[in-house]
């Protein structure tokens, strides 16, 4: 993760000084990312820790905003997320958001991410859309990364597919509600 977002920083920089600041901006979105996985031990040690699954998709994108303008769009329905989904989720969104940064369309500046999430059928649906890329079906590689997608996929009891176009990649990912925030 660090090397890419070092990649990244380096392709929007023009000065020493240009880099410092972006990187250290992407570094800082990366650990406000990462706090929203972590209980918070001063109030509570015990209680769960609990945000909305927007709120965990904006922070995992942070890092890869630009200060010129943006080119990634979260929209939806927002639901709340707590306890192992917490983590299994942002892992997963952590493994995507990385995977488009490397490969997709935050790889390039001319690429765009479009994530929407619709609820119906007690499932969270989420739409992950990168375009601006030639990609066409990619090899895929047996790597840590495929091995913690298949983990959090089975920690969340979710189902992802992947449709690869001609300009990019489309990703569909179904979640129970149920995996997100148990009802008691």
């Amino acid at each position: 993760m660090a090397a890419s977002l070092i990649s990244l920083s380096a392709k929007a920089s023009t000065t020493t000084a240009d880099l410092a600041a972006d990187l250290s901006a992407r570094m800082q979105a990366l650990a406000r990312a990462h706090s929203l996985t972590l209980p918070d031990l001063n109030n509570d040690p015990g209680a769960e820790t609990e945000t909305s699954f927007i709120a965990l998709l904006n922070a995992i994108l942070a890092p890869h905003e630009h200060h010129l303008g943006s080119r990634i769009s979260v929209s939806g329905t927002d639901v709340p997320i707590t306890g192992n989904a917490l983590t299994s989720a942002a892992l997963l969104l952590h493994e995507l958001a990385t995977n488009a940064a490397k490969y997709g369309a935050l790889s390039t500046t001319d690429g765009h991410l479009t994530v929407l999430l619709e609820v119906s059928d007690d499932l969270l649906h989420m739409t992950w859309d990168e375009r601006g890329i030639q990609a066409g079906e990619q090899d895929r590689h047996e790597g840590f990364g495929s091995t913690l997608e298949r983990a959090s996929l089975q920690g969340l009891r979710g189902q992802l597919s992947r449709n690869w176009r001609p300009d990019g990649l489309s990703l569909s990912l179904e979640i129970p509600l149920q995996q997100l925030f148990p009802r008691t």
